[in-house]
């Protein structure tokens, strides 16, 4: 038996004793996480306000060690330290090979309910059902920096590729996930940066990170946009940024932050040419782009944290948790 943490209902977590995973094939791999992090959904389901049924297994970002893998694995080891992307994808079917590893066929990612089978990564081992599409050797330095590798900083690579052009861009924040991605559009140079938080905590880090304005909510004092990025948690902001003007004529909203309907005003959408994408985006391929720019130091993902726990204190630290908590052991 081994230790997995549970959440139960808005405010309660906690420590269950379950069985210990084991190999069911020769491509998948055992692994003990050593570091993990909260994600903002995780913040979101344990204030109540996103209604997963509990109970299930939590955590979806995590460094690891593998203690075992199957004699089909060839591209990690035993002792290895590696990083445990959130999504369960098998790297071969068409969306795998099309780099929609949050689309594949496998359906299954950790720390969700959707997805009993392959439990959570707060617990004690984990088993890795596709060792060679998924693990990521993990570069040199402290495995706590490079956990959010695994989803959030991955997830912020996607999001900004495609818009490394962006002239102006407009960050609407809410937990962590804005402000990484506030860090690495920084990192890659970009300018023009203003963020959005009605978390004065987050506003007041975020010039500290770069931006060039922040505020409490948008509106068209703050000028116009070519490329809005939304991970807020207020889904009447992209209508009012497309309503005031606030974006350019064919400007782009990504969305990547919401469980509510999304409105938006249809007319002046449609006359502004705008495009809008909503959803999750595969963490993948990006894991070793983020492992890298942590590895370099060009961005710190510590600076986003709230606070850094021991892994047993976790039942009770969760439900306070701010911006972004790690557990390491």
């Amino acid at each position: 038996m081994m230790k997995s943490l549970f959440y139960l209902e808005p405010g309660r977590l906690e420590w269950r004793e379950v069985p210990e995973p084991r190999l069911r094939g020769p491509g998948e791999a055992l692994v003990r996480p050593i570091a993990a992090a909260t994600c903002d959904s995780d913040r979101l389901v344990v204030q109540g306000r996103f209604p997963l049924p509990g109970p299930y297994a939590m955590g979806h970002e995590a460094v690891a060690v593998v203690v075992d893998a199957g004699e089909k694995v060839t591209g990690v080891e035993v002792g290895d330290t590696v990083i445990v992307p959130w999504e369960v994808s098998c790297g071969a079917c068409d969306r795998c090979l099309e780099g929609r590893t949050g689309r594949c066929a496998a359906s299954a990612a950790y720390g969700f309910p959707v997805c009993a089978d392959v439990g959570g990564l707060f617990a004690d081992l984990v088993r890795v059902p596709y060792a060679d599409a998924q693990l990521v050797r993990a570069p040199a330095g402290d495995p706590a920096e490079l956990v959010s590798a695994a989803d959030a900083l991955a997830v912020a690579v996607a999001v900004l590729m495609p818009h490394l052009t962006a002239r102006r861009m407009l960050i609407l924040g809410w937990g962590g996930q804005g402000l990484y991605i506030l860090q690495l559009a920084r990192a890659y140079g970009l300018r023009g940066l203003v963020y959005v938080d009605s978390d004065e905590g987050n506003r007041d880090l975020a010039l500290r990170l770069g931006a060039t304005l922040v505020a409490e909510r948008p509106g068209p004092e703050l000028g116009v946009f070519d490329r809005v990025i939304d991970v807020s948690d207020h889904p009447d902001w992209p209508g009012l940024v497309v309503g005031t003007f606030m974006l350019a004529p064919d400007g782009v909203i990504v969305c990547i932050g919401h469980y509510d309907d999304v409105p938006l005003p249809g007319w002046m959408a449609y006359g502004l040419g705008v495009s809008f994408h909503a959803g999750l985006l595969g963490a993948r391929p990006y894991v070793e782009d983020a492992a890298r720019l942590v590895a370099s130091r060009r961005i710190v993902p510590s600076e986003v944290w709230s606070d850094t726990v021991d892994w047993d204190d976790l039942p009770d630290a969760i439900p306070e948790q701010g911006r972004k908590l790690v557990a390491v052991r």
